[in-house]
């Protein structure tokens, strides 16, 4: 199979666009210790700037990095003044952040400054005596959208998704407060309840479509509130939230949109709901329809009013039919074809919903039988339901379907079976179980959507077919290049690269799909996963491409060398390779083999992109004339 659609780590990660600044023939113009005093923003025509200020003339290197976005400034023989408080947020479109450290392993020590952006913006860096410019000029705004639009891109991730970017926990006495803090309020949203399960606990989780959550541990442990622990995953929808029961019992929760986000509280049970300081709040309110206070329940944490209610609910929904599993449920403003896709998960049914059906729903309902939650939505939205072969189809009521006609074979119909290759193959699709059959038409439809370019609709049909057919390896990896390549979705391919790996431990392919995507993030366990790639006897090149860039990427150049030494003995020295040698001589202070190699790169016959050449022949040159 051909995944190698995605770039190697080498182009997604670094830009080769490396400026020079020196006093002089290419020297520095004093040998005084360069300090950063200040950084001074301002604002005109010819757009965003940020000014470093410093006490003598820089020698400094610029540069651009991707995943986040963000401009790179490498000082020589400097130091950051106590003035200067980093890390520093900015929040004026494009600039986000700015970040600093220290290289003291470095001759001569290099002061780091990376101008982190929340959106892509073109730049140009000058030297104005001791300070140096940077210029952010802005890109083509769409239409109707703000000059200064901050909020709406100040935490947004590479593909464009909102982020919920930190969890802050609140423990009190037999509860929990938490805090999901984005850029504002998040109102479409929707909580589930799910009992327990064998040996899966009470849980609830909050769906939040269209966010992402990276900068969140994926495990939390909390030990409050009735809850053991909070996970965070990152889905192809948005961003799913899962509170984790701490006993055998279930807690009560409720969550309602924040001035930063949403605000979630969670009661173990029997335990008093706390009180608001000045009131109470939207979320103590909400959790006060759940139940009555302490001094009016009984010895089981409920009030005998709520149990004979109960009673008599669970009576009337056994005389109506509703007899499914209960399933307590809100929805604010959720996309219909989500909440089939819930009930499909809890009723462990097969859902087929016609593309008319469309819409949104706000709901809320407690410890119903999820049939009787159908139900109601029917009702609610003028839909039908026809139910068959563990597969309910949902669709207008004007809208008529008819199930596949069932064919009985004729016994007395004698077939000769195909000889050949043909007949194996017969006799190979004949021999698949029946999920693994269904699988496939699944990922034919999904084939399909990827060859219109429709990957979000194509990934979705691969995760129904893997659902399916959860050992089938190869449409993991498959998944993995298109969350990669088409759709940018890092975590996403690090999830499925991991689940191929866990069929087929030593995969280099799935092993450098974890990799990209871990670095793509900044991980550092990307390292563990590029090794298993390369450590093969013959690695390909994307995968030696990609380690190396990783390793340049982490100032590991002796490690970067050792593995582009190892592509050229494989596949003979490429014009990526020369390049890269190239710059790593450039930033171990090396400029004698940087040129020899730049020289070679000129000599060589390659078809250079022209700001490319005109860079090298401007490096060759300055070197000549010293």
């Amino acid at each position: 199979m051909n995944i190698l659609r995605f770039k190697p780590v080498a182009s997604l990660i670094l830009a080769t666009s490396i400026i020079l600044a020196c006093g002089g023939r290419g020297q520095a113009a004093s040998d005084k210790p360069y300090q950063a005093t200040a950084i001074l923003f301002g604002k005109d025509a010819a757009g965003f700037s940020a000014t470093i200020k410093g006490n003598t003339t820089p020698t400094f290197t610029t540069y651009q990095l991707f995943d986040p976005m963000r401009v790179v400034v490498d000082i020589a023989n400097a130091s950051f003044a106590d003035s200067l408080h980093l890390p520093l947020e900015v929040k004026q479109s494009p600039l986000a952040k700015i970040t600093g450290s220290m290289l003291t392993d470095k001759n001569p020590v290099i002061a780091k400054l990376e101008f982190q952006l929340d959106t892509d913006s073109q730049y140009t860096v000058k030297r104005n005596g001791n300070d140096i410019n940077i210029i952010f000029t802005p890109g083509v705004q769409k239409e109707n959208q703000p000059e200064d639009d901050t909020a709406a891109h100040h935490h947004k991730n590479a593909d464009g998704k909102p982020e919920i970017y930190d969890l802050r926990v609140t423990k009190e006495t037999g509860a929990a407060k938490f805090l999901l803090v984005a850029d504002g309020p998040i109102q479409d949203f929707k909580k589930v309840t799910l009992p327990k399960v064998g040996i899966r606990p009470d849980r609830m989780y909050i769906d939040i479509p269209g966010f992402r959550a990276p900068a969140l541990d994926r495990e939390i442990k909390v030990g409050a509130g009735g809850v053991a622990r909070v996970r965070v995953a990152d889905r192809t929808e948005g961003a799913r939230i899962i509170f984790d029961s701490s006993s055998g019992a279930p807690f009560t929760s409720a969550a309602a949109p924040a001035p930063e986000g949403i605000l979630i509280t969670t009661k173990a049970k029997g335990a008093a709901l706390p009180q608001a300081k000045g009131g109470p709040d939207p979320v103590s309110q909400a959790l006060a329809l759940y139940g009555q206070p302490e001094s009016a329940k009984d010895k089981q944490g409920e009030s005998t009013a709520q149990k004979k209610a109960k009673d008599d609910a669970a009576a009337e929904f056994a005389d109506s039919g509703f007899d499914r599993q209960k399933i307590t449920v809100d929805f604010y403003k959720t996309d219909l074809h989500n909440v089939f896709r819930l009930i499909g998960e809890v009723g462990g049914y097969n859902i087929v919903v016609d593309d008319s059906v469309k819409g949104v729903l706000t709901l809320s309902l407690r410890e119903v039988p999820w049939d009787f939650l159908l139900d109601v939505i029917m009702n609610l939205k003028g839909l039908q339901k026809i139910e068959r072969y563990n597969t309910i189809v949902i669709s207008a009521k004007d809208k008529g379907f008819s199930w596949p006609e069932k064919v009985t074979p004729k016994k007395e119909l004698e077939i000769e079976p195909p000889k050949g290759q043909a007949a194996l193959a017969v006799e190979k699709k004949l021999s698949q179980p029946p999920m693994q059959l269904a699988a496939n038409l699944i990922i034919q439809k999904g084939d399909s959507l990827a060859r219109e370019g429709k990957f979000k609709e194509a990934l979705a049909q691969y995760q129904m077919a893997l659902d399916k057919w959860p050992n089938n390896a190869e449409l993991a990896k498959r998944m993995a290049g298109m969350c990669l390549s088409d759709l940018g979705y890092n975590q996403e391919a690090t999830d499925y690269a991991k689940k191929a790996l866990a069929l087929n431990p030593k995969d280099p392919e799935a092993a450098l799909q974890a990799a990209i995507g871990l670095a793509n993030m900044h991980r550092p366990e990307a390292r563990h996963y590029f090794e298993t790639a390369v450590n093969v006897p013959h690695p390909s090149r994307a995968a030696l491409l990609s380690f190396a860039g990783y390793e340049e990427d982490n100032a590991d150049f002796e490690g970067a060398l050792a593995t582009l030494a190892k592509y050229t003995s494989l596949y003979n020295a490429s014009l990526d390779t020369m390049v890269a040698r190239a710059r790593i001589f450039d930033k171990q202070k090396k400029p004698e083999l940087a040129v020899a190699e730049y020289k070679a790169i000129l000599y060589s016959g390659y078809d250079l992109a022209p700001d490319l050449a005109k860079y090298i022949k401007g490096r060759v040159k300055l070197a000549d004339q010293q």
